[in-house]
Parts: C-alpha cells; sequence; structure tokens
C-alpha cells in the first residue's frame, strides 16, 4: 500500500509555480524538499509591507505566465528587498490574515528582521 504524505499548502502552490504551464507537474520529493527550502528562505527575508509587487514581477503575467523569471526575480528580493518579496508572495496568494506572516519564530535576540518564518 502507498504511503502518502501530508504537504503543506504553501510548498504545494509554489511546486506547482516551479513547473512551466505546459510541462507536467512534478510532484517528486525532491521537488518537495526544494520548494521548502526555497519557502523557508524566502518567509525568512520578508519583512510585511503595505506596497504593489514591482512592475517588472507583474509583467511576468503578461509574458506567457512566466512563473520561472517570477521565481528569479523572488530570489532576487530576498537578497535585496524583503518587501518586495513579501509584496511579490502576497500577491500569488501565500499570506492569509490581511498580510501577515505565517508562524514567527524568533531567535531569542531581539531583532525582529532576524527571525525564522516557516511556511503554514
Amino acid at each position: 500500500m502507498r504511503e502518502w504524505k501530508i504537504i503543506a499548502g504553501a510548498n504545494l502552490k509554489l511546486a506547482t509555480l516551479m513547473t512551466h504551464y505546459a510541462r507536467p507537474l512534478d510532484w517528486t520529493e525532491q521537488r518537495q524538499k526544494e520548494a521548502d527550502t526555497i519557502l523557508a528562505r524566502f518567509f525568512k527575508a520578508c519583512q510585511i509591507t503595505e506596497q504593489l509587487p514591482p512592475v517588472e514581477f507583474l509583467e511576468c503575467f503578461g509574458d506567457n505566465l512566466n512563473t520561472v523569471k517570477m521565481i528569479v526575480l523572488m530570489h532576487v528580493y530576498r537578497k535585496t528587498d524583503g518587501k518586495k518579496l513579501f509584496a511579490c508572495l502576497r500577491y500569488l496568494g501565500f499570506f492569509e490574515n490581511e498580510g501577515g506572516l505565517p508562524e514567527v519564530k524568533m531567535h531569542g535576540d531581539g531583532d525582529e528582521n532576524r527571525s525564522t518564518r516557516e511556511p503554514i
């Protein structure tokens, strides 16, 4: 009998976005681990904001739904601007409750910018 694993919705969403819409979905365990790692990095870098995603990110929707470019841009924002990253992820539906971050666990050093954020 096949063993089923429960996978977080955010993980499934990112794994889906990582696959070009004209290709078969990749539901391998390796892809799920990759999505987990990326989400952890993204959530750690996010800074809550009310701003909209950058135009270059939104233009990906008109560029044949270029999700690969969206993810590349989010990796750039992870390193350069946590507010842009948050705006992009919120636009894609990764955050609920009016834009809050999922389960925030503090390192205990009092620096909110160094918090660890885990997918819900």
